[in-house]
């Protein structure tokens, strides 16, 4: 504990009066260098330390050797915080950058400071009491590395206690403050929205829904493009108030970010019993591998204070856990074991049409077999459909392009309605060029007669598909 010579003096005069012994007794006044400083913010939760310095340009002073900040550092001096309570105050570096202070006090007449940042990661923060600083060092202390704002903030102690196995010092009375020094870096962001995507289209639309109860995931210190790795810093999560938008901020000194989704563990709504994204588009890289963590997301390196945005969209699914799997009137037989298929039908051009989609377009070459049914109107007593239209690897979502006429296989390869004989190659099932074939048509009989019957197709195919008839 130190005393500063005006203190000493004084308590030296009134010690020599009644005795020396209450020189044990006496409070210090002032906070030791190198101790932790409680309480906690209450926001961060972090314990500050004392510093042995104060005045204006203090981030190289109050962040020194393991505790140092790094590089690059931006600072925001206020040499009076009490006087600008509530305002957002521009950092005076011409960056956009601003903060908002709240002074508070207590009952016991102890200053605390609230902070807010506009544009910024503070990396750490010093509050000058007296002729000492207690400093928050959060790229030390939180997961993250940085924060954008943080309540509870104080000086230091004027009488204290302290627990020498922690170095912790405990006390009532704080030094009013008297100087804030902000030590940030510029911030970017990743931001986007969670829906579930009812037209399939790849992109929010009017007619999509909002779902609560997902939550995003934020991780640091990823390899980019690689799946899985990085800690976990923070999360958000969708809300029932409308609320389902997510946001980041992040300081730009070249950390790798990415972001993942969790569903809220409920079906979705309508077709299919598990979540399959549409966006990031299923032919994207699979980057998520975390608990619950559906397998698309987005890697950000932020470079400048512009940002980016990453939306989620997701539809229902049906897992290749047994086959066949599917929905009227599209069914695959000998399914991609650990894939989930997602169906869409509708018109294109004026005729009926059905596509499906995986989510691993690295198994688009192991072959399946479609079992399809149409609508098939009968028009003086002839079906009107008898040939089917395709895109292969179209998929999704559906590209309303010429489609062209499917040919018929080379040989039926199957050894059931839906399974395939392995004996059986590719080249001895597909004609040349084409990676779907027929395997057979047939048009069940209306009754009564000029109703529309059904058009019933079995299908060979390598990739995702898009099927009409014609």
């Amino acid at each position: 504990m130190r005393y500063s010579g005006k203190k000493a003096g004084l308590a030296g005069v009134f010690a020599a009066a009644i005795g020396v012994t209450l020189w044990v007794v006496l409070p210090a006044f002032a906070s030791d260098p190198g101790d932790f400083v409680s309480p906690a913010s209450t926001s961060a939760h972090v314990l500050p330390y004392d510093v042995a310095v104060g005045g204006t340009g203090d981030c190289a002073n109050l962040f020194t050797g393991p505790n140092s900040l790094g590089a690059g550092i931006k600072e925001y001096d206020n040499v009076n915080p009490k006087t600008t309570n509530g305002i957002n105050l521009s950092s005076g570096n011409k960056d956009n950058v601003a903060f908002g202070l709240t002074m508070n006090t207590d009952s016991n007449k102890n200053q605390t400071l609230d902070i807010k940042s506009t544009g910024a990661a503070i990396l750490g923060l010093g509050i000058k009491g007296g002729t000492q600083s207690t400093a928050y060092n959060y790229k030390r202390y939180t997961t993250a590395g940085f924060v954008t704002g943080d309540n509870g903030l104080h000086g230091p102690l004027q009488s204290f206690t302290t627990d020498p196995s922690t170095l912790i010092e405990t006390g009532t009375q704080f030094y009013s403050i008297s100087q804030l020094s902000v030590c940030y870096k510029v911030a970017s962001y990743i931001q986007g929205i969670v829906y579930q995507d009812v037209d399939q289209s790849g992109a929010f639309n009017s007619g999509d829904t909002r779902p609560t109860g997902w939550t995003v995931r934020l991780y640091k210190d990823v390899t980019p493009g690689t799946p899985g790795g990085g800690t976990v810093i923070a999360s958000a999560s969708t809300v029932a108030t409308g609320s389902y938008s997510y946001h980041f901020d992040l300081p730009v000194d070249g950390t790798h970010y990415r972001v993942c989704e969790v569903p809220n563990g409920q079906p979705p709504t309508g077709i299919g019993g598990v979540w399959v994204e549409t966006q990031p588009l299923p032919s994207t890289a699979t980057l998520c591998n975390g608990s619950g963590e559906l397998a698309k997301g987005y890697d950000f390196t932020p470079t400048s204070s512009a940002g980016a945005t990453g939306d989620f969209g997701n539809v229902g699914g049906y897992p290749c856990n047994s086959a066949p799997v599917g929905i009227d009137p599209y069914t695959v037989g000998a399914c991609k074991l650990g894939e989930t298929y997602v169906f869409n039908t509708g018109l294109l051009s004026g005729a009926p049409f059905v596509d499906y989609w995986v989510g691993d377009p690295s198994l688009a070459s192991i072959p399946v077999v479609e079992r399809l049914n149409f609508p098939d109107q009968i028009v003086n007593g002839q079906p009107a459909s008898t040939k089917l239209r395709y895109a292969d690897g179209g998929g999704f979502p559906v590209n309303l392009v010429t489609l062209s006429q499917m040919q018929y296989c080379k040989i039926d390869p199957r050894n059931g309605e839906l399974t395939l004989d392995p004996s059986y190659s590719q080249a001895d099932v597909l004609p040349t060029g084409e990676t779907s074939c027929v395997l057979s048509i047939k048009t069940t009989a209306p009754v009564p007669p000029n109703a529309d019957g059904t058009l019933q197709a079995y299908v060979y195919a390598l990739g995702d598909s898009i099927r009409s008839t014609g």
